[in-house]
């Protein structure tokens, strides 16, 4: 049974996709693509512009990376599964 936190991200990333899957949401998401991550966020000799900058890019990049989880349940799943422990076992024999 997934935990609170795996079906709140779930109801979160189907949410993402379902506005940003929109005819509305897709021109907004592509507006705020080409403002904030179709663009070079380094400024010369300014480390905190470069830093502004690619703080705007990544909440363009989480949007991006919520609505391609939303539409793809089965990539959700992976990330959320946790690997398998590997026991010592499983190394071969000698």
């Amino acid at each position: 049974m997934p935990d609170d936190r795996s079906a709140r991200l779930r109801e979160t990333v189907s949410d993402y996709a379902l506005v940003f899957g929109s005819a509305q949401g897709k021109r907004v998401l592509a507006d705020l693509t080409s403002l904030f991550a179709e663009r070079s966020s380094y400024v010369p000799g300014d480390a905190h512009g470069t830093s502004f900058k690619e703080g705007e890019r990544n909440v363009v990049l989480t949007i991006q990376r919520r609505v391609f989880l939303g539409k793809n349940p089965k990539e959700l799943d992976r990330l959320l599964t946790p690997p398998a422990e590997e026991g010592v076992d499983e190394w071969p024999s000698q």
